[in-house]
């Protein structure tokens, strides 16, 4: 009988250490830090303190929470069963959550995904519950499956962040700004780019469903010497204001986004402006594609002949890039405009494709690229003609999670190729320097955006040297 009963309190005892051990995460290295198990959603969730001993930084910050760990960034938005590892979406088997202002994470983080992750410093004992630091580690991993990345990986076709922006074979049409052409309504996606590393977690099947998101824009443009009167001469100023709604498809696997977006620009002084613009991009771990088609119908524009009027327009872009060794993504691009000036009745065709070259291996925070693209404008006007090339440099920035910011320096060189004497481009070369700057800030469902172009352009023809400038500016509220 007292055999018995000390076996029924060993097996008690035992079970009752077996509980704690499962209700309790230790994490040591130099030090030690325990945290217990809470279950407000049915299962054990630890509190992201327990990292401290392995130097993580926790900085909340607007709607997420970042965490650094061994040179990692970590996004979380409480409620959420994905997180952004440098930029890569990683799916966890339940949410995180908030409790007395303290990020709580499952179980499955801190048992599964940071040793994987970081396979030569952590192990996880899953019989004491103990992650612990070790620079010698070897553990022997099972396959995993990668996770997509979050972000616009896809470069910038050449109209996409660069001709449509600021149009180099015309003054750029009102609402084509940096603003409206790059997705700033895809809140993680325009700062969770150029991302070297790959996460490795499971996407479960509620996770992998696709989502959406819908947008309202409301931004002022100004532009100075719009219709580009040369030096010295009188000079028009256009000031406008756009309104637009914005619709955003995100499907996580295959990491696909597709976007939408129609807005109406009100001019001062000139007929109002309507614009449809759709596309997507998807990339993986290796291939990167993007694609957009629009339309602009009655946006004003310096035509043929360097008269002032109103064009309609419809044009495709598209870019495809490969991932190589390096850290390296070399990305062919392409783009064809057609468009109609209706006072002259002059219809015009540009058209062209180049390449672009993109270090990643800073990371998401800082990405620079270079790119050449040759292009031609080919017009009903045999004066009109001519031929471009295009270079330029362009950095992509991110020192805080809700910031963007963008600088670019582009020359345009242009040769008209017209074989008649008479013709006042006859022999014309012009050399077009833009020097552009453009900013995100994200506050919780707000985004303000900021794109700033200079135009200093220098012409055979004295008569088309000039200088412009255009700014923009604006916020979007996320509706859904």
């Amino acid at each position: 009988m007292i055999a018995t009963r000390l076996l029924l309190a060993s097996a008690l005892l035992a079970g009752s250490l077996g509980a704690q051990r499962k209700d309790t995460l230790v994490v040591t290295a130099r030090t030690t830090a325990r945290a217990a198990a809470v279950w407000d959603y049915g299962f054990a969730a630890y509190p992201v303190t327990v990292l401290a001993p392995l130097g993580a930084v926790i900085m909340p910050n607007a709607d997420r929470i970042e965490v650094k760990v061994f040179g990692t960034t970590l996004w979380f938005r409480p409620g959420h069963g994905t997180f952004a590892d440098n930029g890569l979406l990683v799916a966890m088997q339940q949410v995180a959550f908030l409790r007395n202002g303290v990020l709580y994470l499952p179980d499955y983080f801190y048992s599964r995904w940071l040793p994987t992750r970081h396979a030569r410093m952590l192990r996880y004992d899953g019989e004491t519950g103990t992650l612990t630091r070790s620079d010698n580690v070897v553990v022997v991993l099972r396959p995993t499956t990668p996770a997509r990345a979050v972000g616009r990986e896809s470069p910038r076709s050449l109209s996409a962040d660069s001709k449509a922006t600021d149009s180099v074979h015309r003054p750029p049409a009102v609402g084509e700004g940096a603003a409206a052409t790059r997705s700033v309504f895809v809140e993680d996606d325009a700062r969770q780019e150029n991302v070297p590393a790959q996460a490795v977690g499971q996407v479960s099947p509620a996770s992998a469903s696709a989502t959406t998101e819908m947008h309202l824009r409301i931004s002022g443009l100004l532009a100075d010497n719009f219709f580009q009167a040369p030096r010295n001469a009188p000079a028009i100023q256009l000031r406008a204001t756009s309104a637009e709604m914005r619709f955003l498809l995100r499907v996580p696997a295959p990491r696909v986004n597709v976007h939408a977006r129609a807005s109406q620009t009100f001019f001062d002084g000139f007929a109002p402006s309507v614009a449809a613009v759709g596309g997507f991009d998807f990339s993986g771990k290796v291939h990167v594609l993007e694609g957009t088609a629009g339309y602009q119908r009655r946006s004003p524009r310096l035509g043929a002949g360097d008269q002032a009027g109103f064009a309609s327009s419809i044009y495709g872009t598209g870019s495809y890039g490969v991932k190589l060794p390096g850290e390296l993504q070399l990305s062919a691009l392409g783009h064809y405009y057609d468009i109609y000036l209706h006072a002259l009745a002059t219809d015009s065709r540009y058209y062209g494709g180049g390449g672009a070259l993109r270090y990643r291996g800073f990371g998401y925070q800082f990405s620079p690229e270079v790119a050449e693209v040759r292009s031609s404008w080919q017009s009903s006007l045999p004066n009109e003609n001519y031929s471009e090339r295009t270079r330029w440099a362009a950095v992509r920035a991110v020192p805080w999670s809700p910031v963007w910011l963008f600088a670019r320096y582009r020359r345009d060189m242009r040769d008209y190729t017209t074989s008649i004497a008479t013709g006042s481009n006859f022999g014309r070369r012009d050399t077009r320097d833009h020097w552009t700057v453009a900013a995100d800030v994200r506050l919780r469902r707000l985004t303000w955006s900021m794109y700033y172009t200079h135009e200093d352009a220098v012409s055979t023809r004295a008569d088309r040297s000039f200088t412009s400038q255009l700014i923009t500016s604006g916020l979007s509220y996320r509706i859904r």
